[in-house]
């Protein structure tokens, strides 16, 4: 079983660094997310090319305070990326929870897209990872945490907030043991 994450995590890692570009992607908000990253870096969450403006608004703070981490851009897609690993580990471990069988995970994690999103800074990673763990500690029975993931992924993306409102509900319809 050990085995089997380990050669999957591999298997994907190498695909990813195939697929992987150094270059900014030039559709998205990625950008904008590594200019309010520096923002947050200079003490605000403001428009860096606009000063005196109010705070930001339109975007979730979690993400660009993520990045806020990296010096440069291109250790904000090496983050990304250790993301994307981090959520077919989780995702491995939450198919095996939910005992789906052993190639659902492999067309996960091979998926095209999610393959493109690895290596592109923009919030749909982070958002992906909070929301696994979220589900996993759901069906571990890990109700801190669940809320914990479900809050963090609802400030990496508004849309977290119908994950928030699943999560409660399963919460208040559970009974416990």
């Amino acid at each position: 079983m050990k085995r089997n994450i380990i050669f999957l995590l591999v298997m994907v890692s190498l695909l990813g660094f195939m697929l992987f570009s150094f270059i900014p992607f030039d559709g998205g908000d990625n950008l904008q997310y590594f200019f309010l990253s520096r923002s947050i870096q200079q003490g605000g969450y403001r428009s860096l090319w606009l000063p005196g403006t109010p705070f930001y608004a339109h975007y979730p703070p979690l993400f660009p305070l993520l990045l806020a981490i990296c010096p440069n851009y291109l250790c904000c897609k090496f983050l990304i990326f250790g993301m994307f690993l981090f959520t077919v580990f989780f995702a491995y471990q939450l198919f095996r929870e939910l005992n789906l069988p052993k190639y659902a995970i492999l067309l996960f994690a091979l998926s095209p897209l999610l393959l493109q999103y690895s290596h592109w800074v923009l919030s749909e990673m982070p958002y992906l990872l909070f929301s696994i763990l979220a589900l996993l500690c759901f069906y571990r029975r890990k109700w801190e945490l669940m809320f914990l993931f479900g809050v963090c992924a609802y400030f990496t993306r508004s849309i977290g907030i119908s994950l928030m409102v699943g999560l409660t509900i399963g919460y208040l319809t559970q009974k416990e043991k």
